[in-house]
């Protein structure tokens, strides 16, 4: 049978609680049996490009560090392959679409994170350079946020503790996608190493178009067919208006949990 994602019997709307406060509130409420056995639980957040994963996965990451959790965020683009794995296969400019990431190397961190005593480092991804840059340190901890428009993905489904997606309005996705683009080549006008490089003898016109088909040609279709049908694995979709800001926070019930068997298991 097919279910309606959008329909009120899913996700019951909580606009009173549409806030980062809301939502931490209820990742912690939904988290705490994995807690009271003392595994760090793992967060998926996914979204469309542009979205605002990172900004609200940091937003919710500093709300669970006040209420005692101490919380990293982790990138799914730090699993991205690298330009000199994707160029040769023409991959280079489509990244973001499933196939260009290594699959291996995500689960096996997700699944090594569940070990709250252990620090874990893990491949940092460069907007500017559009490539792997370096690698960063996860330390011990209670929860990991990891954002990426493939962390609801299937090939996860046994490695998240929660799933939330961002949502916004397709077109306003689109404008904040085209305004990080145009910020992009402007950073690049003084650092000629940058990717965006390419772009900066460009017009103003020639840039934003370039950027709106960039978005048409590659980013809208990886939207539509492969991260917006994973919306159906959220326990919790985040709304954000033109604004960024929360408009709706909804949760589906009942919430998907490990069983005490598979947590005890995890803890041996």
């Amino acid at each position: 049978m097919m279910v309606d994602v959008n329909s009120p019997d899913v996700f019951p709307a909580h606009d009173d609680t549409a806030t980062i406060e809301g939502l931490c509130a209820t990742v912690v409420e939904r988290l705490g049996p994995t807690l009271s056995f003392g595994l760090r639980c793992v967060v998926a957040l996914s979204g469309s490009v542009a979205v605002g994963k990172s900004t609200l996965s940091e937003a919710l990451a500093r709300a669970l560090r006040a209420q005692g959790l101490e919380t990293a965020v982790v990138s799914t683009d730090g699993f991205l392959l690298p330009n000199r794995v994707l160029e040769p296969l023409g991959l280079a400019y489509v990244k973001g679409l499933p196939h260009t990431y290594d699959w291996y190397a995500l689960r096996r961190f997700i699944r090594a994170a569940a070990d709250a005593r252990i620090a874990l480092r893990v491949p940092v991804y460069s907007h500017t350079s559009f490539d792997a840059d370096g690698t960063a340190t996860i330390p011990p901890g209670n929860m990991v946020i990891v954002e990426g428009v493939n962390a609801l993905h299937a090939l996860l489904d046994d490695c998240r503790d929660l799933c939330i997606f961002v949502d916004a309005d397709t077109e306003v996705i689109a404008g904040w996608y085209i305004a990080r683009f145009l910020g992009l080549i402007q950073a690049a006008e003084t650092d000629p190493s940058s990717f965006y490089a390419r772009f900066v003898m460009c017009n103003a016109a020639a840039r934003i178009e370039i950027a709106r088909s960039v978005w048409d040609s590659i980013n809208l279709p990886n939207l539509e067919q492969h991260i917006a049908p994973t919306k159906r694995s959220a326990e919790i979709v985040v709304t954000l208006g033109p604004d960024h800001s929360i408009i709706n926070l909804r949760s589906k019930f009942p919430a998907k949990t490990r069983s005490v068997a598979q947590l005890s298991a995890l803890v041996k």
